[in-house]
């Protein structure tokens, strides 16, 4: 008999104890947001296997609702191929199609995808990049080169083909003053994060560095770049990187951030409405303090309504939302009306384009004429909105030899003040999104500027660069260079990395001519 929609989405679907323990572990490793991602995925590959589940565990757990696990778009296809997927095995059973029976279907693909996603990363020891590497290679099928559709804008932005994006820096410097071999790297190889720490004081160079790298990924890999000056605002003023990156400037505050902030696909999701208010809060407490708990709980008292029930939202009606509940509930104007109110005297975001749009293009954004909190806090939110996209974004391709496709490069001049945050959109960008094709360069005065911090930045930065300073701090020259080296008297023109070969520091000659 045909499902019922309503009865569908009103259902509960579970697992067993044992597999939903492993989920949850899964979820938190791999850095998922929600149960039904986990699910689905396990769904997905237990589909794939040859033969049908038969070792469900006992005890029930992990329940979640038909219309989350499903969705509302895609509840046809997931039933079709669960039912169609049974039926291929009991074929007698084509009479007794009901909510129950998918329900002990789901449980049983559910379980059996968990139990293969946790042997798998056990096999992988809990590496998360060799995890997904391993999981495409056996058990998808990818093209070797992905179309990346952008929605309601009717265009295709470039192709992203795998394949080696290989930076040229110069040549190793031999102890006695002499060159040697040239010295690249592979930013996209098989076995460690696409990410790049540029270091050095003023006028060492560090800014020509980064210029030269974000020109040659962008020629090889055709992706989009956005470029973040948090500093003088010197690099909306480079005509030839500009021109080289295809990129628009803007100016911020006196141009907004053309970006819909707070975009859901799925207004219907409360778990994806709910996580957009999030992420304005998180960026709000960035600037406003620490958030009492009642606080907190009146910023999401105040603007969930607003977020599940409109699309587009502007800065300023979330002020006149904060402004009416204040009003409506009788307390008294606090820190965080003050700030709501601080904030909004400019326009920092203009919500035009979608995220598919504004990721899938080029951008120097900077912020010379910006207040301090007003600098915070939109790139705060800038990093929320890209973390946000990130997840929902499928991973990007592989080759036969391991490179994963670029799909977006994130530069950040001058970070110092950005790494002293602990901000939890930087640190998901720079840890869950490799896979995802996004690489991450950071460039700021110091190797200092990452000691102490809660998130350890350095464990996924595979390429570092450091010029002249004076930094001092031995955890993070050992962690970075594995060894002991004096930065103090590099000469232009030299920088220290690490060969990563060999897992030593060298000594390099920089070339920029080509």
């Amino acid at each position: 008999m045909p499902l019922d929609m309503n009865e569908l989405f009103a259902a509960n679907f579970s697992i067993s104890t044992i597999a939903a323990d492993k989920a949850r572990k899964l979820k938190r490793d791999l850095g998922f947001d929600h149960n039904y991602e986990i699910a689905r995925l396990a769904m997905g590959l237990s589909l794939g296997q040859e033969r049908y589940p038969d070792n469900v565990g006992t005890g029930s757990s992990g329940s979640i609702r038909g219309n989350i696990l499903f969705g509302k778009d895609d509840y046809p296809l997931w039933v079709g191929v669960l039912l169609t997927n049974y039926l291929q095995f009991h074929p007698d059973d084509e009479e007794s199609v009901s909510i129950s029976l998918l329900q002990a279907v789901v449980r049983a693909h559910w379980d059996n995808g968990v139990r293969i996603m946790a042997d798998l990363w056990e096999q992988c020891d809990e590496d998360e990049n060799k995890f997904w590497i391993k999981l495409v290679r056996s058990y998808a099928d990818l093209p070797d080169v992905v179309q990346h559709e952008v929605s309601g804008s009717g265009t295709v932005s470039p192709s992203y083909s795998p394949g080696a994006v290989r930076l040229v820096l110069g040549h190793v410097l031999r102890k006695n003053g002499e060159t040697g071999d040239e010295f690249a790297h592979d930013v996209n190889g098989e076995g460690y994060a696409p990410h790049i720490a540029i270091m050095g004081q003023a006028g060492s160079g560090k800014t020509r560095v980064m210029t030269h790298i974000l020109q040659q990924m962008k020629k090889q890999a055709q992706c989009p770049v956005i470029l973040v000056d948090l500093g003088k605002g010197d690099l909306g003023r480079n005509d030839a990187l500009i021109q080289s990156l295809g990129a628009t400037v803007l100016s911020v505050p006196e141009q907004p951030i053309p970006l819909d902030m707070f975009h859901v696909a799925d207004m219907s999701d409360t778990n994806l409405t709910t996580a957009a208010m999030e992420n304005f809060r998180d960026a709000f407490a960035q600037v406003a303090g620490k958030l009492g708990p009642k606080q907190s709980d009146n910023i999401a008292e105040a603007l969930l309504p607003l977020f599940r029930s409109q699309q587009r939202i502007t800065f300023q009606k979330i002020k006149e939302t904060v402004d009416a509940f204040y009003a409506d509930h009788g307390l008294s104007k606090d820190s965080v009306v003050s700030t709501v109110n601080s904030l909004t005297l400019r326009e920092l975001f203009r919500p035009e384009l979608s995220p598919d749009e504004f990721f899938g293009k080029s951008w120097v954004i900077t912020f010379a004429n910006a207040r301090t909190e007003v600098k915070t806090f939109a790139v705060c939110l800038l990093l929320s909105a890209l973390d946000f996209y990130l997840k929902r974004q499928p991973e990007a391709a592989l080759d036969t030899d391991g490179y994963r496709s670029l799909h977006l490069v994130l530069a950040i001049d001058e970070a110092r003040e950005l790494l002293g945050m602990n901000h939890v959109g930087l640190a998901n960008n720079i840890r869950l999104h490799r896979s995802k094709g996004l690489s991450v360069i950071l460039v700021s005065q110091s190797p200092d500027d990452y000691d102490g911090k809660k998130d350890d930045y350095l464990e996924n930065i595979s390429l570092p660069l450091c010029l002249k300073t004076n930094a001092a701090s031995p955890r993070s020259l050992k962690n970075m260079f594995k060894g002991d080296v004096n930065f103090a008297s590099l000469q232009p023109g030299t920088c220290y990395s690490v060969d990563a070969r060999a897992s030593r520091p060298v000594l390099l000659k920089l070339q920029f001519d080509n």
